[in-house]
């Protein structure tokens, strides 16, 4: 697979390390039958995959014919050797399909770059709602990220209860704790 441009790629350094900031936009998407994890980064120049999402898809990378150097923002470069040349995704009703450069990123599956952002002309975006909408094959389009959620403290379910919300999902990992009370 021919290498598509000459010029050093970058990611944004948070993107690697796998922070989440509340000033970003992060959908969930679909590839496959694997919830993905996605990341609009305006500050990516190309789409990447994460390295460990291909084997849970069954999905094997081209090697580059020659090595694409990606210079994170804090100025390290890293080596880019493998890219996905058409993989398709699902989010909130639409499929997309598109190149995408194989890295290790860490805490998202997909990075969204400018590559990807570009091709949608004209783009809206709510950074406090955490949305973004663009026209896509015709219609509007508005993909919902993930807001954050502040965590409640459930005194105390039955197992019933615990039982309907993980058949549900609305629940998905659970903890029993035992309050030991000490007298002196």
């Amino acid at each position: 697979v021919e290498q598509s441009t000459a010029d050093c790629a970058t990611i944004s350094v948070t993107t690697l390390s796998g922070a989440a900031h509340p000033e970003t936009i992060q959908p969930r998407a679909l590839v496959g039958n694997q919830v993905v994890l996605i990341l609009v980064d305006s500050g990516s120049t190309h789409t990447f995959v994460d390295q460990a999402l291909l084997s849970r898809i069954s999905v094997t990378a081209d090697k580059l014919s020659q090595p694409m150097k990606v210079r994170v923002i804090n100025g390290e470069l890293v080596q880019c050797t493998e890219l996905v040349s058409q993989l398709t995704w699902w989010i909130q009703g639409h499929n997309f399909t598109i190149v995408m450069h194989v890295l290790p990123l860490g805490g998202h599956d997909i990075i969204l770059g400018m590559d990807w952002l570009e091709q949608w002309g004209v783009m809206r975006c709510h950074w406090a709602e955490k949305w973004i909408q663009f026209k896509y094959s015709g219609q509007e389009v508005k993909l919902q990220g993930v807001l954050p959620v502040t965590p409640t403290v459930i005194e105390e379910v039955t197992a019933e209860q615990l039982l309907k919300w993980e058949k549900g999902n609305e629940v998905w990992a659970t903890a029993v704790l035992n309050r030991i009370v000490m007298t002196i």
